[in-house]
C-alpha cells in the first residue's frame, strides 16, 4: 500500500485492488489503513480473484479478520509458514 501511494494520479478517488480471496480482507485492510494514515479519502474497490488456498476460512467468516488485532492476523497466518 506504501509503494502505490507515489503512483497515484493528483484527484484520484478510488483504486481497483485485485488479490485472492483468501488475502483481500488483509489486503483491504492495510490499504485503507494507509490510505487513512495519510488523511486520503481514497475508496479501495475490492476484486478478489478465486483461489484454492488451504485453510481458506469460509466466505462468511471472510470479514471478521478485520475485527482482530494486526498481532491476532499475523500469529493466525504464521501457522501456514510452520
Amino acid at each position: 500500500a506504501w509503494e502505490v501511494l507515489p503512483l497515484l494520479p493528483g484527484g484520484c478517488k478510488q483504486i481497483w485492488l485485485v488479490t485472492s480471496d483468501f488475502h483481500m480482507p488483509r489486503a483491504a485492510y492495510l490499504f485503507e489503513a494507509v490510505f487513512a494514515s495519510r488523511g486520503l479519502a481514497l475508496e479501495v474497490v475490492q476484486h478478489p480473484a478465486e483461489s484454492d488456498c488451504h485453510g481458506k476460512a469460509p466466505a462468511e467468516d471472510v470479514s471478521a479478520i478485520n475485527a482482530q488485532s494486526l498481532l491476532q492476523r499475523l500469529e493466525n497466518e504464521a501457522r501456514f509458514i510452520r
